[in-house]
């Protein structure tokens, strides 16, 4: 009998174990594992912010389909500073993230990228920049100030357009493109005959600026203002008879309203990938809302996923596992990062499209 109930026990403590690794390996995720996001789904940044955000949780689905037990909470940053502030502060001090994807663009990075540094915790933007490493734990898949600067002033030298203008809003990230535009241009040939500057964010009557530009006869005007403003400056700018080629960096959305108001224009943008927008169109019907930083958030989350499937589970691990990234094959391109965090970006990323 007692050596029934020893076999018994051994039997059990058998079946236990299997059903323990059984359970495991069938649930390899383990602990939820929480990943913020901060992008603006509202206000004047949504423009971009809507398609980053749909990425992501594309991105997250697919990974929880691999095995890995995300919990993806998304912020909104309203389109405003200190809104994003707070946001990133709940995110990492409320809900715990050991990874946050975004936020957008200069203005919100640059605001949030030092309170990541200084808790610790890994932060990925699909666009935002900076002239300021936040390093280790700050990283950013956005193109340098430079990179679009090059592109724009590329187009330039391609169609011998050598007499130009630049207008430009009080905007961080505005500013530091027309500033490189600026040190570049003679590089590629190009004469900036004037560089008006737009100091009212807000501003929407353009007809004198541009009554001055007609009587200047560029070649060519650089548009570095943000959504709000670039469609009406160039809707007038048409209606006033500018003859000049209009290029401006990505941004402007391009929909049914605003196609017949872009027509004719260029724009600098990422290269889309053909696999980007079908997943799009799989998942939510359409490519309406693939911004130029829609296709970097996804591959932002694909790289906090490549990390957690490596066995990170701690913002230094992922920090870590990004840092020593090299040659990653993301949908944007082939994915490495310099001594800052800020991808190094070939120019095969980028593509100058006529807006028809």
């Amino acid at each position: 009998m007692k050596n029934l109930w020893a076999w018994l026990a051994i039997v059990v403590v058998i079946v236990g174990g299997w059903y323990a690794l059984s359970g495991k390996s069938t649930n390899s995720s383990g602990k939820e594992i929480v990943i913020g996001q901060l992008t603006n789904v509202t206000g004047f940044g949504s423009s971009w912010g809507v398609g980053e955000e749909k990425a992501v949780a594309l991105r997250v689905k697919e990974l929880k389909a691999e095995g890995l037990n995300i919990k993806l909470i998304s912020e909104d940053c309203a389109s405003d500073i200190p809104k994003c502030v707070s946001a990133a502060q709940k995110l990492i001090s409320v809900d715990k993230a050991v990874a946050i994807v975004g936020p957008q663009w200069t203005e919100w990075f640059e605001a949030v990228a030092p309170i990541a540094k200084e808790a610790k915790v890994t932060m990925i933007s699909p666009s935002g920049l900076s002239d300021v490493s936040y390093q280790p734990y700050v990283f950013s898949l956005g193109v340098s100030y430079e990179g679009w600067a090059k592109q724009e002033l590329k187009f330039a030298k391609e169609r011998n357009a050598k007499k130009a203008i630049i207008i430009t809003t009080a905007n961080a990230f505005m500013d530091k493109v027309t500033e490189n535009v600026k040190r570049l241009a003679s590089d590629y040939g190009v004469v900036i005959a004037d560089d008006v500057h737009i100091a009212n964010p807000d501003e929407k009557d353009f007809s004198t600026v541009i009554a001055k530009m007609k009587l200047q006869k560029p070649d060519l005007i650089i548009v570095n203002l943000v959504q709000p403003q670039g469609i009406p400056f160039i809707k007038k700018a048409k209606e006033q008879g500018i003859a000049a080629l209009i290029v401006y960096p990505g941004g402007q959305t391009i929909n049914e309203t605003t196609v017949p108001i872009l027509t004719g224009t260029y724009m600098v943008d990422f290269t889309m990938s053909d696999t980007m927008n079908a997943k799009f169109k799989a998942e939510y019907g359409s490519t309406d809302e693939v911004a130029p930083s829609t296709q970097t958030a996804y591959d932002a989350m694909s790289l906090v996923g490549a990390a957690l499937k490596a066995g990170a589970r701690t913002s230094e691990a992922i920090a870590d596992s990004i840092r020593a990234i090299k040659d990653y094959a993301g949908l944007t391109g082939i994915i490495n990062f310099d001594g800052n965090g800020y991808a190094a970006w070939d120019d095969g990323v980028f593509i100058v499209k006529e807006i028809k």
